[in-house]
């Protein structure tokens, strides 16, 4: 019957523990995590606020602009992750 007890009372204190250590590193996961979405939702206002200055562009702005990109994708270049490459 002791042993039992002491069974089951040490699983108590195991689940304990690893509950205690296993606490802090859920907190930061959910630290990391919030700070990530205030950075998605930073960078879809800034994407929003280029697309409404980039549609007010005079049209020969706007194509010297997108000639620039399409010369920079040719070339290599590797975009900001945030837009899917072709």
């Amino acid at each position: 019957m002791k042993k039992i007890i002491l069974l089951v009372l040490g699983l108590v204190l195991g689940f304990l523990i690893a509950e205690i250590l296993r606490r802090p590193t859920m907190q930061r996961l959910t630290t990391l995590e919030a700070k990530e979405a205030r950075s998605k939702a930073r960078y879809a206002q800034y994407d929003r606020e280029w697309q409404k200055e980039f549609a007010n562009m005079p049209f020969d702005d706007r194509m010297d602009y997108e000639l620039f990109e399409a010369g920079l994708k040719r070339d290599g270049w590797i975009g900001d992750g945030d837009e899917e490459t072709n």
